[in-house]
């Protein structure tokens, strides 16, 4: 695909046979990524240069235009030097008053102080961290994958979720945090393995046959909103194979937590339990691109089902859990793009955790792949990442890990 700036960008997909890592291809739900591939045109935005950069191209040009004030310093010093010894050299050889008096004048410049051009005073000014460091928000957004390959992790997962509060209020203890868990899919809510429809009268008519705890009786109910089939939005009522199917605990009109909020980490553990059962197509770029778009209204903008969750002046701290596969429109570095023209270029704006199957280049002997596979890819883009191996019995040490190193991101740079 031509990307504008001569050079093409390649589509992933997952290599090798097809498995239970890749939805089917010919799922409908494909035509409606296609449809819902938006604008391309960060595909040929250039890395940001930093601001200290910028200024010191703007005076380039200001020197190029006006002449000499760049150079006013030593520059002028060695020009008034060099006209001093040609003039005193001349009235070696001469009697002429004038002639002296031009040498004395010449010579007197060589002792005048060059300009300057810095008039700051005092002490050098205190280094800064990232402003999400003062402003102490961190917005914490967990993707989990949902397919039927996640049913071996599943247990992991549910032994890790009361760790990850424990990092994330005792690292980020004073921080105004938001905490939202979202699936890496959308476009329905609900399993899709089912029984017969007298199994399940009065609505859609369908309960899994490996779960009978499925809750049908809310199919059609006002506890199911358009929210809990958008993809994007949080999730407050995980229904399906293996989820904690019952609507959880939330603070009222929201779908996500906040800092304070009582009964954290059970309510956490009823939103994460996710499950693992459905056969659709997994799109957890396309799931992180489009909680940090404005424009996507009934998402984010005011009444939207996620509104308030995103904010500019906090860390984007975002873990996806799955196996690493992805269908989402693009390529890895486009998404990495759209994330970071969302936190206007900073790299200390955001942390990226994966837990997927392990790295091919750390020789992990967990669940390792003989390729990179796209979210992995994605996250390697990040400056600030890490990737831990999906397969272990529990993943609480590898966030703690994430959670420290996105907290040394406060740490402030050396004045420029």
């Amino acid at each position: 695909m031509d990307l504008g700036d001569g050079s093409d960008a390649t589509i992933l997909f997952m290599k090798g046979p097809v498995d239970e890592r890749r939805p089917p291809p010919e799922h409908a739900f494909a035509a409606r990524l296609r449809a819902r591939a938006r604008s391309d045109t960060l595909l040929s935005v250039p890395a940001a240069r930093p601001r200290s950069q910028l200024f010191a191209l703007s005076l380039a040009a200001c020197g190029a235009e006006g002449g000499t004030w760049l150079s006013a310093g030593a520059g002028s010093s060695s020009s008034a030097a060099t006209a001093a010894t040609t003039t005193e050299a001349h009235t070696t050889d001469t009697t002429d008053a004038g002639a002296q008096t031009s040498a004395t004048s010449a010579t007197d410049l060589t002792t005048e102080a060059p300009p300057r051009w810095d008039l700051a005073e005092g002490p050098e000014p205190a280094p800064v961290g990232p402003a999400w460091c003062t402003a102490k928000k961190v917005d914490f957004v967990f993707i989990l994958g949902r397919g039927e390959y996640m049913a071996k992790y599943q247990a992991a997962l549910l032994k890790s979720l009361p760790g990850f509060i424990d990092a994330i209020t005792t690292v980020f203890e004073g921080f105004d945090y938001h905490i939202i868990v979202v699936p890496n899919d959308g476009g329905y809510w609900g399993a899709s393995k089912c029984i017969t429809k007298a199994a399940c009268p009065n609505d859609f008519g369908c309960i899994p046959t490996e779960d009978p705890l499925y809750p049908c009786w809310a199919n059609g109910s006002s506890l199911v909103t358009a929210c809990d089939g958008a993809l994007g939005a949080g999730v407050v009522f995980p229904a399906g194979k293996g989820a904690s199917n019952r609507p959880c605990p939330m603070p009222a009109g929201r779908r996500y937590l906040k800092a304070g909020d009582p009964d954290l980490k059970e309510v956490f553990q009823c939103i994460a339990q996710v499950g693992a059962y459905n056969q659709l197509p997994h799109v957890p770029a396309m799931t992180m691109i489009d909680m940090l778009d404005p424009s996507i209204t009934e998402l984010n903008g005011a009444g939207g089902c996620n509104e308030g969750f995103i904010r500019q002046d906090a860390l984007l701290f975002f873990a996806q859990i799955s196996t690493g596969g992805d269908v989402s429109p693009y390529n890895p570095y486009f998404w990495y793009q759209k994330v970071m023209f969302a936190k206007d270029w900073d790299p200390k704006a955001v942390f990226a955790l994966g837990i997927n199957y392990g790295h091919p280049d750390d020789n992990s002997s967990y669940c390792p792949t003989a390729w990179l596979l796209p979210v992995q890819e994605f996250i390697d883009y990040f400056p600030h990442s890490l990737v831990i191996p999906l397969c272990q019995a529990d993943y609480t040490a590898g966030f703690w890990q994430a959670a420290k190193a996105a907290l040394a991101l406060c740490e402030p740079d050396p004045p420029e």
